[in-house]
């Protein structure tokens, strides 16, 4: 009876510690977009159709300003191969800053007029985090994987390494 309660605490005890460690993960992926939001929506002109020269035989085609329709749910993962996730709400963008609209969206509806952003790879230790980045409209996208310190408690941005392109 002894050895059942025993391993019952040690099997709490370890579900309970994975379960801090998470919300840890969590905690520090949501402050590192808030902190960082605008290095993490950069480039987004690259894919604003609005922003390049037509010629003359187009002058007169309006072409509407991109909107960034940001998916809402980050995937993070654990070294240990279990993965989850969290939401990204309105709040979240406070620091964000720029002449586009943005819009949290729950999936991807294929609208020409949106560049859809996911985050995803989420990975942190305790002074070193990376995040991956993919941005999409229509047939075109981008995969960044941006590296970051925590420095005095915030997250700076490192450097960015592209690792898809299409």
């Amino acid at each position: 009876m002894l050895k059942k309660i025993n391993a019952l605490f040690v099997l709490f005890s370890l579900m309970f510690f994975s379960s801090c460690k998470q919300e840890i993960k969590i905690d520090s992926g949501r402050e590192l977009i808030i902190q960082n939001i605008n290095v993490l929506l950069d480039s987004v002109e690259r894919f604003d159709t609005s922003k390049m020269p037509t010629s003359e035989e187009f002058k007169n085609v309006k072409i509407e300003q991109i909107k960034i329709g940001l998916i809402d749910s980050v995937l993070v993962q654990n070294i240990k191969d279990y993965n989850s996730s969290f939401i990204i709400n309105r709040n979240d963008l406070v620091n964000f800053k720029s002449n586009y609209n943005i819009e949290i969206v729950k999936v991807n509806n294929d609208d020409i007029n949106f560049l859809f952003v996911s985050f995803s790879n989420f990975k942190v230790d305790k002074y070193k985090a990376t995040i991956d980045v993919k941005k999409m409209i229509g047939i075109a996208m981008t995969k960044d994987r941006y590296y970051f310190t925590k420095e005095n408690g915030h997250w700076v941005f490192v450097s960015k390494k592209n690792i898809g392109i299409g």
